[in-house]
């Protein structure tokens, strides 16, 4: 029994003067921020545009998740991003990130830019595209399918910014259908009434499942 009260009081000792005071253990609290959960968009090429979770912690991503709220129904249902979109930490901290201008100064294929302003890639696109415009005409202006990611703002989508602006300035030469949706794109047509693309075609397509029958 006293061997047993002198363990004790060895042990206590030690954790007693490891243990932190009250000041000390407010301070350590202090330094570690809460996470905060944001919601994004996925910027994977793909076109589904899944909503995930980021998770930050002092202005930095921890990880992403996906949407895990919402019930299995077709107007709530859980819109779960893949594998790309929930990596999406590892693209905006990648070392090959450019996060800014770069111009080139050698000839094409040798790998030398230098960093210019946005002012001066603003001023210099719009000098570019006034020049093509008077010598070549609207039709030199190209929107290639594979341009951009359809998963943010600036996509190459008929709807998109960059369709947009030059509709304004004159319209531009389209690309027909896609490498990978042209045979699923026609035949809504015939077994929804429209593109699920459209506004038609999405009201179509959910009113159509509950007059499904099977055929025999």
């Amino acid at each position: 029994m006293q061997q047993n009260r002198r363990d004790f009081l060895k042990w206590s000792s030690l954790f007693g003067g490891l243990a932190l005071t009250p000041m000390q253990l407010s301070s350590n609290l202090l330094k570690t921020s809460p996470m905060v959960i944001k919601w994004a968009g996925c910027n994977v090429n793909c076109g589904t545009k899944c909503p995930i979770k980021v998770h930050t912690q002092d202005g930095i991503i921890k990880y992403v998740s996906t949407d895990n709220e919402g019930k299995d129904e077709f107007d709530t249902r859980q819109a779960r991003a893949c594998v790309r979109g929930r990596s999406s930490r590892y693209k905006v901290y990648n070392a090959n990130r450019l996060k800014r201008p770069l111009k080139r100064v050698g000839k094409r294929g040798e790998g030398k830019f230098m960093p210019i302003s946005w002012e001066q890639t603003f001023d210099e696109i719009a000098l570019k595209m006034k020049e093509t415009k008077d010598k070549y005409g609207n039709e030199a202006f190209f929107i290639t399918y594979a341009t951009g990611t359809t998963g943010t703002i600036i996509n190459r989508c008929i709807s998109g910014p960059w369709a947009r602006l030059l509709s304004l300035y004159g319209g531009y030469l389209n690309y027909h259908n896609s490498y990978s949706t042209a045979q699923i794109t026609n035949a809504m047509n015939y077994f929804y009434g429209g593109s699920p693309a459209s506004d038609i075609g999405l009201c179509v397509l959910q009113n159509s499942l509950s007059f499904l029958v099977p055929i025999i």
